[in-house]
């Protein structure tokens, strides 16, 4: 399997990272709660609202930085501008949208059709 390189391949192993920590974290909690013996429906709660907050926490940040993660994957033009511009300006919703539209909008091939400069 080819590695992935870039910032994709970067986000791919956080996220990795962050699953592995979810699971390892449920895994303390349900140990926790089998040695204090409490009940198992306080424990599954308990579970759910770990995954929950680690969630609520990553999928606002993945949204964020969206156009420039789609940006890199397509390879286009212009994406050091869009990662520039989704940090400092992607909170205004009207740029964040703007900004994912253009990131699909390029190709990596348009600006040099027969691929002969790089």
């Amino acid at each position: 399997m080819a590695r992935t390189r870039g910032l994709l391949g970067f986000l791919i192993r956080v996220f990795k990272e962050i699953l592995i920590f979810t699971v390892s974290y449920g895994i303390f909690i349900c140990v926790g709660y089998m040695v204090l013996e409490l009940p198992l429906g306080k424990l599954l709660h308990e579970v759910v609202d770990v995954i929950f907050d680690i969630a609520m926490t990553v999928a606002p940040i993945f949204l964020y930085i969206l156009p420039t993660v789609i940006a890199y994957s397509v390879k286009h033009p212009e994406r050091d501008l869009i990662l520039a511009m989704n940090i400092f300006l992607g909170l205004i919703p009207e740029v964040w949208f703007l900004l994912l539209i253009w990131s699909f909008s390029g190709s990596g091939n348009h600006r040099y059709p027969n691929n002969r400069f790089g």
